[in-house]
């Protein structure tokens, strides 16, 4: 068991390529196409309606093949959640060293999975959430993300003035919360797409650092687009505004 393990978690690789491979179109890997199967049966009916010879049927394999791979549809639930989560959080927490201002246009981008995921991907951090309430080994993974991010939030605003005399843990915890109501409304709301969710993300993060009303400035100190490489994917702030 310990051997298939190690050789499940060296296929693996970084995870932002495993997310890479889940929604991309190469099948050479079985387990890559398992973990791509469950992805499309829950954004189809939902993970409460799949079954595991669903996720088989799908896959294009046996049920007792899948299970080679993976003992349970739990099993491979978790590992999607961690492909997911770990991808998220590399890419952000990777420009640690960027200046806040920065640091904000970034989040914002990645908070809203821009633009690797279309707005049907993006429905599945909604489904893992929900299921998060009562799977307990899901919802370990889901508290310690989410304390690694508040973590890299509190350290974030802890570089910045902030606004209304906020601590940085309360800063980050706003923001934590706004992002992920932001999240659902754009999801719920087809008038509110996931654009304007990444504007006003972007907004409330400044006005929460006490950076509102600033824009974001090049390294050559130009003004203007600014494009990065990153985890989920190139980045583009199209949005840019003169302070008013």
């Amino acid at each position: 068991m310990a051997q298939k393990r190690a050789r499940m978690n060296s296929k693996a690789g970084h995870n932002g390529d495993l997310l890479r491979q889940i929604l991309g179109k190469d099948e050479g890997d079985r387990r890559i196409v398992i973990l791509r199967a469950l992805w499309r049966l829950m954004l189809e009916k939902g993970y409460a309606s799949t079954s595991l010879t669903d996720v088989a049927r799908r896959a294009r394999i046996s049920p007792s093949h899948l299970a080679y791979y993976f003992a349970t549809k739990d099993t491979i639930l978790q590992e999607l959640y961690r492909a997911l989560s770990e991808a998220l959080l590399a890419g952000i927490t990777s420009h640690r060293g960027e200046p806040p201002i920065e640091q904000c246009h970034l989040l914002a981008s990645y908070a809203f999975l821009e633009p690797a995921m279309s707005l049907s991907d993006r429905s599945i951090v909604l489904e893992l959430i929900g299921i998060a309430v009562h799977n307990p080994r899901l919802r370990r993974r889901y508290q310690e993300h989410a304390l690694k991010m508040i973590g890299y939030l509190r350290e974030l605003f802890a570089r910045t003035p902030r606004a209304f005399n906020l601590s940085a843990e309360d800063a980050a915890l706003l923001a934590a919360s706004i992002w992920m109501g932001l999240l659902a409304s754009s999801y719920f709301y087809k008038s509110f797409d996931r654009s304007r969710a990444r504007m006003l993300f972007r907004q409330t993060l400044l006005i929460l650092a006490g950076l509102g009303g600033r824009q974001l400035v090049s390294s050559n100190g130009k003004r203007g687009k600014h494009k990065r490489e990153g985890v989920i994917g190139n980045l583009a702030y199209s949005e840019m505004r003169e302070p008013d």
